[in-house]
């Protein structure tokens, strides 16, 4: 009896050291220090802030169509993919920044993703870190700006095959289609030439069991295939810098776009001339202002871009309003440039996307006068933008182009007078 006493008793205190456990273990896990859980577990999930630019991480080999072995760090494009698709369709991302230490992969997925990159409406950077090699080299570009770290490296070469291969010409040509393709993407979404490219695809002697280029951080920048040499958190403020910007005239053009068009007509692209001119007089002179796009806040992007939201008006000069914004700022002239040009790609990209959005269920259809002017157009956008960098470094040159736009602004009123 005594020991049936002592049994239960032991039983009834085991029970009540036992109950209190579990929800203490729940709770120990359910607050557990991230530090932890990457020391136990390997884990590398941390809790985040929740935020409006989205990062990718683009590792390893680019998984193709084919399954790589366990013991290989792969990123899937099928995994990828569906990302992207999510970030251009979320109201809550603003923009991407990209990341990549890649060795390269498979052809096909690596263009995949990066014309899939390439699409997104929303601003995009990528920085290019330890690596971003072969195929990897037209993923980092793809983005609407690309930054590289010192150190990092880009190997530069030709494609190969793996597996059996056919030994008749028909393989050849389809390899050097494939090549084509690569430099081709990259050529269109970076500064760096056909003619340089290939060159530097096709160097001897500086890889011993190969052919091709490796350009260590500030080589990828100075061959005109990366913009800027930088980490992680300048890569991550000119994003911001882009979003800020890009605001104003996305809210614009999506509310007052229809009302916007009804004004284009003579007497109102008459007064858009006559602002711009006003705006290409008034730009400080180009020895004022020496300050950098790291100095420039988030809320002064958004000031730039207020003035971007009134070139939307009939006549009134994009470029032209928004130098002149980040002059008065004080960035210097080639700083301006640099981000009223950037500025545009987001907000054409989602204006084109927006049109094509409305018009998803009713009949659309490309007239070939449209392709030709989208030609002329970037064909002559090119030497347009040389020009405005040599002008914005001479200031006569500059405000010369005042007198054209008020010629403009004075013939588009007398024709609007005469009809």
């Amino acid at each position: 009896m005594r020991r049936e006493r002592t049994v239960r008793q032991g039983h009834h205190v085991g029970n009540e050291a036992e109950e209190p456990q579990v929800p203490d273990q729940r709770q120990k896990k359910r607050h557990q220090d991230p530090g932890e859980n990457i020391q136990e577990f390997g884990s590398t999930k941390i809790p985040t802030a929740k935020s409006s630019i989205h990062t990718m991480v683009i590792i390893g080999q680019i998984e193709g169509h084919v399954v790589l072995p366990s013991q290989n760090k792969t990123t899937k494009y099928e995994h990828v993919i569906p990302q992207l698709v999510a970030i251009e369709e979320s109201k809550d991302i603003k923009g991407l920044l990209l990341i990549l230490n890649t060795v390269g992969g498979d052809v096909e997925a690596g263009l995949a993703l990066a014309e899939m990159v390439a699409s997104l409406s929303k601003p995009s950077v990528s920085l290019v870190l330890g690596g971003g090699h072969s195929i990897g080299v037209p993923v980092s570009v793809a983005t609407d700006y690309s930054f590289i770290a010192a150190t990092a490296t880009m190997t530069i070469h030709p494609i190969r095959m793996n597996g059996m291969v056919i030994g008749v010409p028909q393989t050849y040509e389809y390899l050097d289609k494939m090549q084509d393709r690569v430099v081709n993407f990259v050529t269109m979404h970076s500064h760096i030439s056909d003619h340089d490219f290939r060159k530097l695809m096709f160097t001897t002697g500086e890889l011993a069991r190969d052919i091709g280029t490796i350009l260590v951080g500030k080589d990828a920048v100075d061959v005109g295939l990366i913009e800027l040499a930088a980490g992680h958190s300048r890569s991550f403020r000119f994003l911001g810098q882009l979003i800020a910007a890009s605001v104003p005239a996305a809210v614009v053009g999506y509310w007052a776009g229809e009302w916007i068009t009804q004004w284009f007509i003579p007497i109102a692209v008459a007064a858009g001339w006559g602002a711009t001119t006003v705006a290409l007089w008034l730009t400080p002179p180009a020895e004022r202002g020496h300050r950098s796009l790291e100095s420039l806040s988030w809320g002064q992007a958004f000031i730039i871009g207020i003035f971007q939201a009134f070139a939307l008006w009939p006549g009134l000069s994009r470029s032209g309003s928004t130098i002149f914004a980040g002059r008065v700022l004080g960035l210097s002239a080639d700083d301006a440039a640099q981000l009223s040009f950037f500025m545009a790609i987001p907000v054409i990209a989602g204006a084109a996307f927006l049109i094509l959005h409305k018009s998803a269920f009713s009949e659309f259809r490309i007239d070939p006068s449209i392709l030709v002017g989208m030609g002329v157009a970037a064909i002559s956008g090119v030497f347009a933008i040389k020009w405005v960098k040599h002008a914005l470094g001479v200031t006569r040159l500059w405000r010369q182009f005042g007198w054209y736009t008020l010629m403009l602004a004075l013939l588009t009123w007398g024709l609007s007078m005469a009809h």
